[in-house]
C-alpha cells in the first residue's frame, strides 16, 4: 500500500511532506490543503497568523495532486480563548476542531461551516472541485480571541478510512 502522503499521477510521483511537519495543529499528513493569505501576503498552510479589523483574509481548501477532487468537504472554523487551543477529540488527533469543547468551557465558541456556508445536505458537505475553492473577506471588528481553521475530506481512501485532514491555522485577533 501507498502511504498517504505519496500520490500517484500519471507517471509523476508526489511526495507531500508540508502536512503536519513542525505544527501544533497536525492533520493526517494526506494531501489536503489548506493556504491562508493576509492582505495577500505569502501564504501559510500551518501554523498561526495575526489578524485585525479590516485586513483581508484569503483562504483556499485544494487538493494539488486532485486526490479529494469530487469528494465531499467542509472548511470549519471555532473560536478559542487566546493561547488555549481546543482539545483534539479522542481517537481523532488529526482535527483539531472540536464541536463538543463549548459543552465543557462556554468561552469556548461552537464550531461554524466557512464554506458551505449553507450546510445544504447531511454535515453541510459539499464536492470539492477541481482547483479547490477560494473564499475572502475582511476581518470584522469586535473579535478578541483566536480562530482554528480547519479542512476535511470525506471518503473511505482516506488513511483512517473515514476523512482526510488538513493541519490547522490559527488566527489571533
Amino acid at each position: 500500500m501507498i502511504p498517504p502522503n505519496i500520490q500517484v499521477k500519471g507517471t509523476s510521483l508526489h511526495v507531500f511532506t508540508m502536512q503536519g511537519v513542525l505544527n501544533d495543529h497536525p492533520g493526517s499528513f494526506e494531501e489536503l490543503e489548506l493556504v491562508v493569505s493576509l492582505d495577500g501576503a505569502a501564504p501559510i498552510r500551518r501554523g498561526e497568523i495575526t489578524v485585525a479589523p479590516g485586513q483581508l483574509l484569503d483562504m483556499g481548501l485544494s487538493s494539488p495532486v486532485g486526490r479529494w477532487t469530487g469528494t465531499p468537504v467542509v472548511l470549519l472554523a471555532q473560536l478559542f480563548p487566546i493561547g488555549a487551543p481546543t482539545a483534539t477529540i479522542a481517537g481523532f488527533p488529526e482535527i483539531q476542531i472540536n464541536p463538543t469543547q463549548e459543552a465543557f468551557d462556554p468561552s469556548y465558541g461552537p464550531v461554524i461551516s466557512l464554506y458551505p456556508a449553507v450546510l445544504s445536505q447531511p454535515f453541510g458537505f459539499t464536492l470539492l472541485p477541481p482547483g479547490g475553492i477560494n473564499l475572502a473577506f475582511n476581518i470584522p471588528p469586535g473579535i478578541t480571541d483566536s480562530a482554528m481553521l480547519q479542512g476535511l475530506a470525506t471518503s473511505p481512501m482516506a488513511a483512517n478510512g473515514i476523512f482526510a485532514a488538513t493541519d490547522g491555522v490559527v488566527l489571533n485577533f
